[in-house]
């Protein structure tokens, strides 16, 4: 990656320690909070079905919740794991190197710096449709963006996910959707089910053999439940956004910076995307 000279020293050591692609630390950097929300959600579901599942009383009810909860959990760790090793979108470089001419620069600075880079392209004789990322030379389709903490341009890229350790983008959107809608799901099952036997615990007296815990096990049980209740308020707050996005065919990106939606965005010609594109929610 060529980093221009304005940057400062403690930008290139921070981009070369946390977003590197030299090494495995970088990586593994970028993947920690992926490692860490993975432990909380398996920690969450193990005291769900460790301290509740194995103490329903009603047969019949017992085989049929293990059996949807358990299609949940799988399905919901199988899309979260899609999302994280799934590529984005990143940009074919032989298509990059055949549109070098295609490409529009904005600024004396950007022709000159391109030039410098590659001599012997005319963009004059070019259409001047794509942009160019200076950041990791690649030509820019359409709504492709760079990410500055993956050091990649990423075709329709709504943004880069920490839970993740990824950006989210063209290919695996719809594995990011899936794993908010089935942890969306998952919490509402552990939370509806399992509130009345956790209150119950905590006010249950010493002769009360059913409910009562000792303090590890409650303390695991609460722990468990708080966790359950965050799972279903980040996925739920974070679906009902990304579904308002899919629904107006746009990314947090573009809604970011030019608009609510592309239908506004065509109407005020400022962004080049026809209101017919085709896009992975169709």
């Amino acid at each position: 990656m060529c980093i221009r000279d304005r940057c400062s020293v403690s930008m290139v050591i921070r981009y070369n320690i946390m977003y590197g692609n030299k090494g495995c630390c970088g990586k593994f950097l970028l993947l920690l909070p992926a490692i860490i929300a993975q432990v909380f959600i398996i920690y969450a579901v193990f005291g769900y079905f460790r301290y509740f599942l194995t103490t329903v009383s009603k047969r019949g009810f017992k085989i049929l919740l293990t059996i949807v909860m358990g299609f949940l959990s799988k399905i919901f760790e199988l899309s979260y794991l899609l999302t994280i090793f799934i590529n984005p979108g990143s940009i074919d470089p032989e298509w990059s190197n055949k549109n070098l001419k295609n490409v529009k620069l904005k600024s004396d600075s950007d022709r000159e710096e391109y030039a410098q880079l590659y001599p012997s392209v005319d963009v004059s004789a070019g259409e001047g449709r794509y942009d160019y990322c200076f950041k990791c030379h690649t030509v820019k389709p359409e709504r492709a963006h760079h990410c500055s903490s993956c050091n990649k341009c990423y075709l329709k890229m709504d943004h880069h996910c920490p839970w993740m350790g990824n950006c989210i983008g063209l290919y695996n959107h719809k594995y990011f959707l899936k794993t908010l809608l089935f942890g969306t799901i998952l919490g509402i099952m552990m939370i509806a089910t399992w509130s009345k036997d956790v209150f119950k615990m905590m006010i249950a007296d010493e002769g009360d053999t059913t409910y009562r815990r000792t303090t590890l096990e409650l303390t695991i049980i609460l722990t468990s439940y708080m966790l359950s209740a965050v799972l279903l308020l980040s996925c739920l707050i974070m679906l009902i956004d990304q579904s308002y996005l899919a629904f107006h065919n746009t990314t947090s990106v573009e809604q970011r910076v030019y608009g609510l939606s592309l239908i506004h965005i065509c109407r005020c010609r400022r962004y080049a995307v026809c209101r017919s594109r085709w896009s992975p929610y169709h």
